[in-house]
C-alpha cells in the first residue's frame, strides 16, 4: 500500500503533538498487540464510527483535544466545522479513553488507504518514531525508503500493528 505525501504529514504533526504530550514510554510490539486483543471491540466501534463520519464530512483525524477535515487542518475551528457534533466527540473520547488511545485516530482518506491508531510516538519529522494498530482492507506492504521505514505485521483480520521510523 502507498502512502501519500498527504499521509507523511500526517503522520508528522501526530507525532509532533505526541511528543508535546509526555506520552507514556515505548510499548514492545507484545505490548501493542495485547492491547489490540483486549481493546478490540472498542477499536471496532471507533473504525466503525469513523468511517460514517469520513463519509459525511472527510473528518480525518480525531483527537481528545481537536479535529481535522480533510480540506481543513486549521485550528481552533467554530463548532459548526468541527466535521463532527459535540456529542459524538464526547462518545469518541470515552471510547479512546477505554481503548487506550491516548492521542485518537488517522486516516488519510477513505478506509481503503487505512486508519490509524496511533500509541506511541515521539521525535519530529525528520527524526520520529511511532508505533501502533492500523486497519486496512488490503495487506500493507512495509516501506523501506531513504528517510524512512514503516513495518507492518498482522494482528488479525485486517488489522495490522505498525512501525514508523523516519531519520
Amino acid at each position: 500500500m502507498q502512502r501519500s505525501n498527504a499521509h507523511y504529514m500526517v503522520l508528522t504533526v501526530t507525532i509532533f503533538l505526541l511528543s508535546l504530550t509526555g506520552c507514556a514510554s515505548e510499548p514492545n510490539e507484545a505490548q501493542v498487540r495485547k492491547l489490540f486483543e483486549t481493546k478490540r471491540p472498542a477499536l471496532e466501534r471507533i473504525l466503525e464510527m469513523s468511517n460514517q463520519d469520513y463519509a459525511q464530512t472527510r473528518v480525518t483525524r480525531i483527537a481528545p483535544t481537536f479535529t481535522r477535515l480533510e480540506n481543513n487542518w486549521g485550528w481552533p475551528r467554530p463548532e459548526s466545522e468541527l466535521g463532527i457534533s459535540v456529542s459524538r466527540w464526547n462518545e469518541y473520547r470515552k471510547l479512546f479513553k477505554e481503548a487506550g488511545l491516548p492521542h485518537g485516530i488517522d486516516r488519510a482518506g477513505d478506509v481503503s488507504k487505512g486508519v490509524y491508531f496511533p500509541v506511541w510516538g515521539e521525535g519530529l519529522a525528520d527524526n520520529s518514531r511511532e508505533k501502533g494498530i492500523m486497519f486496512s482492507p488490503t495487506a500493507p506492504s512495509d516501506v523501506q525508503g531513504e528517510s524512512q521505514r514503516i513495518l507492518y505485521k498482522k494482528l488479525a483480520d485486517n488489522w495490522y500493528y505498525f512501525e514508523w521510523t523516519t531519520w
